[in-house]
């Protein structure tokens, strides 16, 4: 199945021609019959159509369908206090992305790019944390909050249930979060299959998630988000430890996600030339400053115009990369490399090119459906009853059996125990056994149970499919989180911030 999908790249790639969209970026023009997105399921999005004030305008309906959806940040900035120190993650970011982009955001640490992604999606943290600029989705001003209820994040984190298939995994968040529109829940089986078609996921559909390969279970892990058929999607280093196949082919199979009328925008570490040729458009960060920021046909000419240019075959990605990080090899070294990278970040700010004036102010898409409290409890009913079976069976059983085992072994301990009074030490020593020491297996049992499925409930509870309301839950799952994962980075995908210091 993969095979055929290079096979279907490649070939259009050969018949594809080089144009202009109204907005001046690069796109490909593939061959009919050479799509990996299936469009039945997925249509083209139009805000033309869906906006009833622009229908009797045809002006304005062109305008529409070139350019929304459409997400502009202005002076972004996310400023950090861990251990007393407050620090900027990244500061003054300025971007835009409209529909078709595929934005690749560089960093020079993963934790910028990651950064600003969570906080877009507000999952920036409550604690120790200060957020400043301006978000325009669709020419409205929003917060955070409202980019978190219409647009999907897909982490680095693979904490799915390992008793489940790939298919059943997807039908347990279709029951979690659907489309917001009326007209996109249709089908949901339709779209599951599609899903799993299109991102060569056929071949392990029936698979348990446990036997999946990373690779797969990156590409599980944006399907699932992927069902809610948002216009906005934001991923964390999808690639992250793919081979150069699978990050080909996932990554062309976001770039037509994105010419359907959508958004991505992907973290990534430096791409391979032919994968840094399907983006178009470009954020590069180092030290939370914004080194570059436009459309990646630009990016090349605007470093030559400041006199560093890319050698020949030289990949642009890399080796823009390396230019703007900090060179620690000797002291001479780090203090030219940290001039350089305040020379090129100085003069990207002077000379910023401006973003697209939205002189016609879109709607906003509808809200991502997410199910309600008493539903989040029948759904996990059924994934602990149904979709996990017959593994749900053989672990009570195991269960059985051990407890059986452990009152086998009290009771051979003790037979012929005496009812005499002689025997009474003997008798409170039986019932201090058994409460004291013959529960302790199905204890740790629980406890390890309970372990295992805690990243699973932090990962569903940072995606706002579980219901986590209220101060004090939050204030509980912290607590949580400060004994099960010390390093705090559970706590940032969460949204909780970091672990609060101690006075």
């Amino acid at each position: 199945m993969m095979d055929c999908f290079f096979l279907q790249i490649y070939t259009s790639r050969q018949q594809s021609e080089r144009m202009e969209d109204n907005g001046g970026q690069d796109i490909y023009t593939l061959s009919q019959g050479t799509h990996l997105l299936n469009e039945k399921y997925f249509p083209n999005k139009d805000y033309a159509a869906s906006s009833n004030t622009m229908k009797s305008h045809s002006r304005k309906a062109d305008i529409y369908s070139s350019v929304y959806p459409s997400i502009q940040v202005r002076s972004f900035s996310l400023t950090k206090t861990e251990n007393r120190k407050s620090d900027y993650s990244f500061s003054a970011v300025t971007f835009e992305a409209k529909s078709g982009d595929l934005v690749g955001i560089m960093a020079t640490s993963d934790e910028q790019g990651d950064d600003l992604l969570r906080a877009l999606m507000n999952r920036r943290g409550q604690w120790g944390s200060s957020l400043k600029g301006a978000i325009t989705y669709n020419g409205i001003n929003v917060e955070p909050r409202q980019i978190a209820e219409r647009a999907v994040y897909a982490g680095t984190n693979l904490d799915f249930n390992p008793d489940m298939s790939l298919k059943q995994t997807m039908l347990f968040q279709s029951h979690l979060a659907e489309p917001g529109e009326a007209s996109r829940k249709s089908d949901t089986k339709g779209r599951i299959e599609a899903l799993i078609s299109d991102l060569g996921l056929s071949n392990v559909a029936a698979t348990r998630v446990a036997e999946l390969t990373r690779s797969e279970k990156q590409r599980l892990n944006i399907a699932c988000q992927l069902l809610a058929d948002p216009d906005l999607v934001l991923l964390e280093r999808p690639t992250h430890n793919m081979d150069i196949f699978d990050t080909f082919f996932l990554v062309e199979y976001l770039r037509q996600w994105a010419l359907r009328g959508r958004i991505v925008i992907i973290t990534m570490h430096p791409p391979t030339f032919e994968i840094y040729n399907m983006l178009t458009r470009v954020l590069v960060l180092t030290n939370g400053r914004t080194i570059f920021s436009g459309k990646r046909k630009d990016m090349i000419p605007y470093f030559e115009s400041l006199d560093y240019p890319c050698p020949a075959q030289k990949n642009p990605a890399d080796y823009y990369i390396d230019l703007v990080s900090l060179d620690m090899t000797t002291p001479e070294a780090h203090v030219e490399s940290v001039q350089r990278i305040e020379h090129l970040a100085s003069i990207f700010t002077q000379h910023q090119p401006s973003l697209t004036d939205l002189s016609h102010p879109g709607v906003l898409p509808p809200k991502i459906w997410t199910a309600s409290a008493p539903w989040q409890v029948i759904v996990l009913w059924i994934r602990a009853l149904i979709f996990q079976f017959p593994y749900n069976l053989i672990e009570a059983l195991h269960q059985v059996i051990q407890n059986v085992a452990m009152s086998v072994l009290i009771g051979v301990v003790y037979f012929g125990l005496n009812r005499n009074q002689a025997s009474a030490d003997d008798r409170l020593g039986l019932l201090y056994v058994i409460l004291a020491v013959g529960i302790w297996p199905m204890i740790i049992h629980i406890i390890q149970k309970g372990m295992n499925a805690w990243p699973q409930l932090l990962d569903q509870m940072g995606q706002h499919l579980l219901s986590l309301n209220g101060t004090g839950r939050k204030k509980y799952v912290a607590r949580m989180l400060e004994l099960t994962y010390p390093e705090s980075s559970r706590r940032k995908e969460l949204g909780l911030g970091p672990t609060p210091v101690k006075s």
